[in-house]
């Protein structure tokens, strides 16, 4: 491809150049002479309808594509699935989780979290350095980032309708019924979150009017969030065939990398947490109502039962904020693990 750059103080000489001519010679053919002073002419203000127009030269350049390489393309489909799994994002959801009872406030927080984490992940990829990267990659790079913006704006717009809900009934069951969904669909061979997500949708628009549209948009939206999915793990099939003729190597599917993280180390809360966490838990006709009630706070120990449920033994002193009575529990207090977040759901007071 060749590039002509004029430069306005050379068109203004050559226009200079021609008229002279014109008027030096009157044999020239001035129906050639007229053509190329309209073709000046327009060059000229085609030069300064742009920023900067009367910085360019006259000129040409061959526009060529830089050289593929290897091991430039190797670090890029490292840093790309390494950045596609880092963090809990929407495959949590088809993780084992603490199976009671959740409310919807905690379900929209594990929402908001994963529309967190998708979007950092495709910041993060957004952010590689492409030169001499494999074109075939870089495209499935594009794509794949499309998708998990996609994703995170499905769960921002379920966010959206547990919100409204709350504001036409004071109440919402859309995020907790998802939670109860995705229980039921846990047997699915694949599909787990969208098809929750597309019975609850219904769900809600079935039983209210006022939110049909949005709830079977939302619905319909992640039907086409889960054919992308689909389409890209197919793509990302035909990528790694092309790559591994290319380059005479392996490249491994993101799945390997997800499964090759590092496991989460054992949530240690400090005691401000836990404290935070007893806020309104009642015990033996105790009721913790203030974190200035907390005169003390000791934990004895830590005990991981499996990925979604760590118990605490902690002994404590109280005074009521109120009646100034004091009393020393020995707790035991469970934490589930609902998805993305820890949540206290018993607490037992020990002999």
């Amino acid at each position: 491809m060749i590039v002509f750059k004029p430069k306005t103080a050379e068109l203004a000489f050559f226009v200079r150049s021609f008229l002279a001519e014109v008027k030096r010679n009157r044999d020239f053919d001035f129906a050639m002479t007229l053509s190329q002073l309209i073709m000046v002419l327009v060059l000229g203000l085609v030069c300064l309808s742009f920023p900067g127009g009367t910085q360019w030269s006259l000129g040409q350049e061959i526009a060529t594509a830089p050289a593929v390489n290897a091991d430039r393309t190797w670090a890029f489909w490292e840093s790309l699935n390494k950045a596609a799994v880092a963090g809990e994002g929407v495959e949590v959801l088809e993780k084992s989780s603490w199976k009671g009872k959740a409310n919807d406030e905690d379900m929209a927080n594990v929402f908001r979290d994963i529309v967190t984490t998708e979007q950092a992940r495709s910041h993060a990829i957004e952010s590689l350095p492409v030169l001499h990267v494999d074109p075939d990659l870089a495209a499935y790079a594009v794509q794949w980032v499309r998708t998990r913006a996609e994703i995170a704006n499905l769960f921002s717009e379920a966010v959206d309708v547990v919100e409204q809900e709350r504001t036409i009934m004071s109440s919402s069951n859309l995020a907790f019924g998802f939670f109860t969904q995705l229980l039921s669909h846990r047997n699915d061979a694949e599909g787990i979150v969208w098809n929750a997500f597309k019975d609850e949708a219904a769900s809600t628009s079935a039983e209210l009017q006022q939110l049909k549209p949005v709830a079977s948009t939302l619905r319909d939206h992640a039907s086409a969030v889960r054919s992308n999915i689909s389409r890209t793990k197919a793509d990302e099939m035909f990528l790694r065939v092309k790559l591994a003729q290319r380059f005479n190597r392996e490249f491994p599917p993101m799945e390997s990398y997800l499964a090759s993280k590092t496991p989460t180390k054992v949530e240690v809360f400090s005691k401000d947490q836990i404290i935070r966490d007893m806020i309104g838990s009642k015990i033996e006709g105790w009721t913790f109502d203030s974190s200035q009630e907390f005169v003390s706070l000791q934990i004895d120990g830590v005990s991981d039962i499996n990925s979604a449920l760590i118990i605490y033994e902690i002994k404590t002193h109280v005074k009521g904020y109120l009646s100034g009575a004091e009393h020393d529990f020995h707790l035991r207090l469970s934490y589930g693990r609902l998805f993305t977040r820890w949540k206290l759901i018993q607490v037992q007071q020990l002999q």
